[in-house]
């Protein structure tokens, strides 16, 4: 078994202004439903801080068969068009 081939755990930490983190629970929640049936997804978790002034306010656990399946579905995503998410989807 290779390295891209073992199971991956992705943590994200996401940094933003306190404004932006009901939006952005709002988007990732939406954004995740096409992960859910893609090859080798395992599942995700979003964690909010309780802490409105945290540097990492939200941060994501997410769990894959492999790198290349991860690498698969973010391609996919990348790839398609999304109207929701113009200009990085954080244009204010």
């Amino acid at each position: 078994m290779t390295a891209q081939d073992e199971p991956l755990v992705l943590i994200n930490l996401f940094s933003m202004p306190p404004e932006m983190v009901d939006r952005f629970v709002a988007d990732w929640e939406r954004s995740t439903l096409s992960s859910r049936d893609a090859k080798g997804f395992r599942g995700t978790r979003l964690h909010r801080s309780l802490d409105p002034e945290a540097e990492y306010p939200v941060v994501n656990i997410a769990r894959w068969d492999s790198v290349e399946d991860w690498q698969t579905a973010i391609e996919k995503f990348f790839s398609e068009p999304r109207p929701d998410h113009e200009d990085g989807g954080w244009s204010s």
